[in-house]
């Protein structure tokens, strides 16, 4: 095991962002993190601070920011145990379910039904000194998607999930 929780992009705390309507957490965060996070967005006020929110913001009452929020950590509430979600990270979460795609993952289930996207690193690109291991962004179901090998070079940088446009698909 490699501890990475001293890696600056990997370590970013849980994070809201209210004029985009979207939450970012650098990978070495805890499912706990996350959902903690997420309860936090869904009580955040619509409004920036500099007199603008989000685009959806209009269609909001009560003061309760990006509407999927709470829907989402109260999911992420389930998955797993307390002690499980208190050390175990989204990102080795979805590892392991790119890894053996015949496990269950209710993360990475409500991750790709939120339509979150992933910035990663192509580890083999950087071994070679070649141009191809830069970052880039690329959605929960591509990574899932690209099959165990392909998956194991990349590593997992952080998540955008786009709380805003979620609102209408991930009810309670």
């Amino acid at each position: 095991l490699v501890d990475v929780s001293g890696v600056p992009e990997l370590a970013a705390a849980p994070a809201f962002h209210p004029a985009s309507g979207e939450l970012s957490a650098g990978a070495a965060q805890t499912l706990e993190a996350l959902r903690s996070a997420l309860a936090a967005a869904a009580e955040a006020p619509l409004s920036d601070g500099r007199g603008g929110g989000p685009p959806w913001a209009s269609e909001q009452r009560g003061g309760a920011a990006a509407p999927a929020a709470a829907a989402l950590a109260r999911h992420l509430g389930r998955v797993a145990t307390t002690q499980v979600r208190a050390v175990g990270s989204w990102a080795g979460n979805l590892a392991l379910a790119a890894a053996h795609p015949a496990l269950p993952s209710d993360v990475a289930v409500l991750l790709v039904g939120v339509g979150a996207s992933l910035t990663v690193i192509d580890r083999t690109g950087l071994r070679r000194g070649g141009g191809g291991g830069g970052l880039r962004t690329v959605s929960v179901s591509e990574y899932l998607s690209c099959g165990p090998r392909s998956a194991a070079s990349l590593l997992i940088v952080a998540l955008r999930l786009p709380l805003a446009s979620a609102g209408g698909r991930a009810g309670s």
